[in-house]
């Protein structure tokens, strides 16, 4: 046995080592393949857990026989996205089919509880071939993939296995697993509104390519519409296309200026917007709320000023150009630092 201790203190640096390279790969691949994740992370087994996992159970090999010596864990925020990490690692790396283990699949049909999937991996001798990767051929890493809630049960069972193991009271073991229950339905239907959201937002953006303008006017429905309606501007300005937090700020802007759906606005936005925020804004910063307080001034500054503003932002010289180009009469404008942004020019 101290020989196998031994041993693993000599690698347990490699480990190390190989956790930061499959945590690269994988973190590489799904910013590629725009899957997002609330984390990946990696830990080597300390050389203590590894005297007391060969102490409390007979191992022929402990170094080839224990699978998780290296663990990466990926921590996704839906069901879904949990099987798209699994098939992408997949592709990634060399799985151990037998090994593996599908938590989930345990549990069975009439229990509830810990969730999660193990995927027990190499690398592949596409990498192990390489000089950087050669000391790693032949090294196991378990890979596991589970939801926030999922993960978050996982870490309270764990911090509190002394209270949660065991025997306990029928009442308590049956409030427990109703609170394990609850979670799993909770992430089922987390998953499915993420589906129905995703749904909504591709029918948006449907209807908006073929000019049908007759929709709701919300965050999604909003952003939909800007992606397709300004697609261009993303590739020929600095158009930032988000929100950066303040979408419920300019909806209310556009609700109290009168704009209830996606084609009161279309109605108000000038046939050449497109033109001239290109040539204005070729070098200067933009994003959609500052392009769509823009839109609302082109089109009655007199309504935006008595509706809409609420001294929460100033005139910048950013915003200035495209305005002035609409011959908006900027000095109506509150503030005493207009006549400055007007002076820049």
């Amino acid at each position: 046995m101290q020989e196998d201790i031994n041993k693993f203190k000599e690698i347990r640096h490699t480990y190390n080592q190989l956790g930061e390279k499959v945590s690269q790969i994988i973190t590489e691949n799904l910013e590629l393949k725009l899957i997002k994740t609330h984390a990946v992370a990696f830990r080597v087994k300390t050389t203590d857990s590894f005297q007391r996992k060969i102490l409390n159970k007979t191992y022929i090999d402990p170094l080839s026989d224990i699978t998780d010596l290296l663990g990466i864990r990926i921590i996704a925020y839906v069901e879904d996205d949990v099987k798209t990490v699994c098939a992408m690692a997949e592709t990634l790396f060399v799985l151990d089919q037998v090994r593996s283990i599908n938590k989930n699949d345990e549990l069975g049909a009439d229990r509830v509880g810990y969730k999660s999937i193990h995927l027990i991996c190499k690398l592949g001798s596409d990498r192990t071939s390489l000089p950087e990767f050669v000391k790693f051929k032949d090294m196991s890493f378990e890979i596991q993939v589970r939801t926030i809630l999922q993960h978050s049960w996982a870490e309270i069972e764990h911090d509190k296995n002394y209270k949660y193991s065991g025997v306990l009271p029928p009442e308590l073991r049956r409030r427990l697993m109703l609170l394990s229950g609850t979670l799993e339905l909770v992430d089922r239907e987390f998953n499915q509104l993420s589906k129905e959201i995703d749904n909504y937002s591709q029918s948006v953006r449907k209807h908006a390519q073929v000019g049908s303008f007759d929709i709701e006017l919300n965050s999604l429905s909003l952003m939909e519409y800007l992606n397709v309606k300004f697609d261009i501007l993303k590739s020929t300005t600095d158009l930032d296309p988000y929100f950066i937090g303040e979408d419920e700020q300019i909806l209310k802007e556009l609700f109290n200026f009168g704009i209830k759906t996606i084609r009161d606005l279309d109605n108000i936005i000038p046939v050449d917007l497109i033109e001239k925020t290109q040539h204005i804004h070729a070098n200067l910063y933009l994003n959609y709320i500052g392009l769509l307080r823009d839109i609302m001034m082109i089109s009655d500054i007199d309504r935006y000023l008595a509706k809409s503003y609420t001294s929460n932002f100033m005139l910048v010289k950013d915003m200035a150009p495209l305005l002035m180009a609409y011959n908006v009469n900027l000095k109506k404008f509150p503030g005493d630092h207009v006549q400055d942004t007007l002076n820049y020019f």
